[in-house]
């Protein structure tokens, strides 16, 4: 019985080690997604919460926590399969890490048409959520999503959704010219403040 804890230390130890493809990853992928669906449905209640510190708070940590969680399930899926645009539009490699592409222009016209089906803008969103998930994407087509949109509030939370997987962050300052408002505009300019101070640095993120 003296080796009992040693043994436990060790086996555990090598489970830790052991490559991804040897356990089971649909329990574990199921999980994640479940806990990713909770996070989006709490920063959709919160984002329409009154203004305060302590929103802005919570808003923050549910973009840090969104933010592991979807690294997570990149992992995951990177082990098993290609996500979408893997094979497409290789040829902007360049604009960002190697691995990373921007979802490819059929799967995006694709995207947009599925919103424009939508009737309702927390469709929209919940929408672009699901999306936002396994996808990454170009300023250029995050002012195409926001454009979508009919008010400013919608566009600001559209825009906050996709910034985290945009790949090309320099140019994002263009989606505010999709604001009708100077109050628009500014609510965006917070709501990016409020992400890059998650303390990830934008390099490690997937």
């Amino acid at each position: 019985m003296r080796f009992t804890i040693p043994l436990v230390t060790f086996v555990m130890a090598a489970l830790l080690v052991l490559p991804a493809a040897a356990q089971p990853l649909a329990p574990v992928v199921a999980d994640l997604e479940d806990a990713l669906r909770s996070v989006d449905d709490a920063m959709a209640v919160i984002a329409h919460s009154k203004p305060s510190r302590a929103r802005d708070r919570s808003i923050r940590h549910l973009e840090n926590a969104r933010f592991r969680l979807a690294q997570a399930l990149d992992s995951l899926g990177h082990r098993g399969r290609p996500g979408p645009g893997a094979n497409r539009d290789r040829d902007r490699a360049d604009l960002q890490p190697a691995g990373l592409q921007p979802m490819d222009s059929v799967t995006f016209a694709d995207l947009l048409n599925q919103m424009k089906e939508l009737s309702f803008a927390n469709d929209q969103l919940a929408y672009l959520r699901d999306a936002s998930r396994r996808n990454r994407f170009l300023t250029s087509q995050v002012l195409q999503v926001v454009q979508l949109f009919d008010f400013d509030k919608d566009r600001v939370e559209a825009a906050a959704i996709l910034y985290p997987r945009t790949l090309d962050r320099d140019n994002f300052y263009q989606v505010q010219k999709a604001m009708e408002f100077e109050q628009g505009r500014e609510a965006l300019r917070k709501r990016i403040r409020i992400i890059d101070r998650s303390e990830i640095p934008v390099e490690t993120r997937p």
